[in-house]
């Protein structure tokens, strides 16, 4: 099944986290939100996370990212900078400059819907 948000088309499959979705009509104590990351356009993923950057370490641990990936010398002086940053697990640096991550609305979960659906 896909959705498109601003002309941004997205499917069940760029979910990179789906069991962590939290819905409007459900309880958000951590408020989590989802996160579409995209390139000009075309979907990187979508995930679901408490902030960007913590969107942005998600999709770097699950190699969503790996396109951005900048290679450092171990030997270089390396300083962050808006463009360039270390994310994810491993920490490596990424250029996320070409990205956009957009917050989107949760929908609220109907469980009939779900039924409906169980045969498409």
């Amino acid at each position: 099944m896909n959705s498109t948000y601003h002309e941004i088309t997205f499917t069940d499959s760029d979910i990179l986290n789906p069991f962590d979705a939290v819905y409007a009509n459900e309880d958000n104590p951590n408020s989590i939100q989802p996160w579409l990351i995209h390139d000009h356009g075309s979907v990187v993923c979508m995930v679901f996370a408490d902030s960007e950057s913590s969107a942005l370490d998600i999709a770097a641990n699950k190699g969503k990212l790996n396109t951005y990936r900048v290679e450092i010398s171990p030997w270089a002086e390396y300083e962050p900078s808006d463009k360039c940053f270390p994310l994810g697990d491993a920490y490596h640096v990424y250029n996320t400059a070409p990205l956009t991550i957009m917050w989107l609305p949760k929908p609220k979960r109907s469980w009939c819907a779900q039924f409906n659906a169980r045969h498409q």
